[in-house]
């Protein structure tokens, strides 16, 4: 289950001007769907919270809901309050019924957003990664640290999907060097070289290679963010595929 991308134009017409809901147009009886009410206040130009409904099936793109709004119109806040809301860290500020019990995995590259947070633990639910620490700072150098140590654990089977997933999602047509990292973690120091774009692709590849479990919701905060078109429709795909396969 994943808050990410495309679908319907008529439901985006339909919806609320100012934050939109926007999912895959698709229509199935099966019980093994994933649905959940988000209750939450978001921004300052409304009086009553927003409630929104939130339906996630087998269909690779039942799997994914987009939201879509202006700037400033509250997604990341959105976002951050299903996670918190989800985990059970904030009781107060979002109320998520019923409360899904799988795994929650935050992705979110921006400079400039918050992304509030919990602190993790290894035996805990939930798993961010991003540019900031729980307290808010940018930490880049605790990110990169991180690339390298996930690299240098990665399973044999979990090296082969990422090297699979960055062939995939033309990460490997825009930096040769990235299929040679994801099958060689002492490779790291060209991971340090390879542009920006490169880097966030390739670390979200490998949040969703490693920590994307049965059960999962992945709340991906502006996945365009640092990505060219080709690259971003790329990671998508891999999206698609990786929450379909696990």
């Amino acid at each position: 289950s994943v808050a990410a991308t495309f679908s319907a134009q008529d439901r985006l017409r339909a919806a609320p001007p100012m934050l939109r809901a926007w999912r895959s147009d698709v229509h199935t009886t099966r019980p093994d769907h994933l649905t959940f009410t988000v209750e939450t206040q978001v921004g300052d130009w409304f009086v009553a919270p927003h409630k929104i409904d939130l339906e996630f099936q087998r269909h690779r793109l039942g799997r994914v809901v987009a939201f879509v709004g202006p700037n400033g119109s509250g997604k990341t806040q959105l976002l951050a309050r299903i996670a918190s809301g989800v985990h059970g860290f904030d009781r107060e500020g979002v109320k998520v019924t019923p409360r899904p019990e799988g795994p929650v995995l935050a992705l979110s590259y921006s400079a400039f957003d918050e992304f509030r947070r919990p602190v993790e633990t290894k035996r805990d639910k939930y798993r961010y990664w991003g540019l900031r620490r729980p307290r808010g700072e940018l930490d880049l150098t605790q990110l990169r640290h991180r690339i390298a140590i996930t690299l240098g654990e990665l399973t044999s089977q979990q090296r082969e999907r990422l090297a699979r997933a960055v062939v995939d999602s033309r990460l490997a047509a825009c930096d040769a060097r990235s299929e040679a990292i994801a099958r060689n973690s002492a490779d790291f120091g060209a991971f340090q070289s390879m542009s920006a774009g490169c880097q966030i692709a390739f670390m979200a590849l490998c949040a969703l290679v490693v920590d994307v479990k049965p059960d999962t919701l992945v709340l991906f905060d502006e996945p365009e963010v640092h990505l060219h078109p080709e690259l971003l429709s790329g990671v998508m795909r891999v999206l698609h595929e990786l929450l379909h396969e696990r």
